[in-house]
């Protein structure tokens, strides 16, 4: 066996539309060897603490340094191992299910397997500490945390090498990708980049084409769909996953902007 430590969570029947195989930290060791021949049916995200080592997978090789991201795509033979001179520590998500796929495609992130210099080190602990202790609202919250990494990830992705108004248009995008679920005011965006609210919007279209209310609210509604669409979850428990007060308020809202109640677009889209 080598040198890691392992966590799980019991989340039968609630948020199935992810299937969680393990998170883990990796300790240095030197015989660190896996080879997947056939591949597995999860995504593996990594972040590399420390030390090196080199992955191998649809005729590409990476070899990801201290402070580097990968993701290895599900269903794929791959094979990696650790430096033996320098063996690395690493943190580690082996998830399958919708969750994964959705949020890699919202975040263009599909396709992507090497972020070099990610600082997404912290979303890793918090992940691990969640499945660690495994209390009652764990896969709530591991579902929570994880959207918070693939969305820095995602943030981190997006910006190399962009102008400072550009920059500043994907800092309001990601604070509202964080923070979708809130009543987001156009005062409060404001304050993120320091700029007036009519500055602010200005920024926000020239970069999207849209006002940051009109993104947030497609946003906002995507992420519904899914929870219709890929869940069992109630009307009641989707509301408080989407922020919303009550029930009432969520099916009006989404009638609203879709034309259909949540339970008939569920219906009409086969669930």
């Amino acid at each position: 066996m080598f040198n890691e430590n392992f966590w799980r969570i019991d989340y039968s029947g609630t948020l199935p539309f992810f299937v969680l195989d393990a998170v883990g930290i990796t300790y240095p060791d030197c015989s660190y060897c896996i080879r997947r021949a056939q591949g597995v049916d999860f995504y593996t995200f990594e972040y590399v603490v420390s030390g090196r080592g080199s992955i191998e997978f649809e005729n590409k090789t990476l070899q990801p340094q201290p402070g580097d991201m990968y993701i290895l795509p599900r269903n794929v033979p791959v094979s990696y191992r650790a430096d033996r001179q320098d063996p690395w520590k690493k943190l580690w998500i082996n998830l399958g299910g919708a969750l994964p796929e959705n949020l890699l495609n919202i975040y263009d992130l599909q396709g992507v397997d090497h972020l070099p210099g990610c600082p997404v080190r912290k979303e890793f602990e918090q992940i691990i500490e969640i499945v660690r202790v495994n209390g009652e609202n764990a896969p709530r919250l591991f579902a929570e945390a994880f959207h918070r990494l693939i969305s820095a990830a995602g943030w981190y992705y997006r910006n190399r090498g962009r102008s400072e108004n550009s920059l500043l248009a994907q800092k309001l995008r990601h604070y509202c990708e964080q923070n979708w679920q809130k009543n987001i005011r156009l005062p409060e965006l404001a304050g993120v980049i320091q700029r007036s609210p009519v500055q602010t919007v200005r920024i926000f279209e020239k970069e999207f084409h849209c006002t940051p209310a009109e993104w947030l609210r497609q946003y906002k509604l995507s992420f519904i769909k899914q929870y219709l669409l890929n869940t069992n979850c109630t009307l009641s428990v989707i509301a408080g996953l989407t922020g919303f007060k009550d029930e009432f308020y969520f099916a009006n809202y989404f009638k609203k902007y879709t034309g259909v109640a949540p339970g008939k677009f569920r219906k009409d889209n086969g669930r």
